[in-house]
């Protein structure tokens, strides 16, 4: 809730934010108090219009422009980033007896249960 009063801007409710910090009710990971105070100091119609940059930045309107930094994209760098080398394949694994043994039991319950029989079994 702190990050929604910060993107309002937060001129009318600072004390209550300031005892919030106080209290340990913000946590100071997610948005410090320097973060509200630089805010003020940037005065109201400055601050919103840098908030409004920033959105507008993460839109997706532009899906390519949102996503030209990521490493993937980088088309100056021709190498391979994945090896083209097949992966070994894992051995299989033996099946334990014991586990064939608990399988055959419980695709016997099973059979007994789907053909009505589970009471007569009990």
């Amino acid at each position: 809730m702190a990050t929604c009063v910060y993107d309002l801007y937060p001129d009318t409710v600072m004390e209550a934010i300031k005892g919030a910090f106080d209290e340990g009710l913000i946590d100071s990971t997610m948005i410090g108090l320097q973060n509200f105070e630089s805010a003020l100091e940037q005065g109201k119609e400055a601050f919103l219009e840098k908030r409004r940059v920033e959105e507008q930045e993460k839109s997706l309107d532009d899906i390519y422009g949102s996503m030209s930094w990521w490493a993937c994209f980088d088309q100056e760098n021709d190498s391979p980033r994945i090896s083209s080398s097949p992966r070994p394949k894992p051995k299989k694994a033996k099946p334990d007896k014991k586990k064939k043994q608990n399988s055959k039991k419980m695709r016997k319950v099973s059979k007994i249960r789907d053909h009505g029989e589970w009471n007569s079994f009990l």
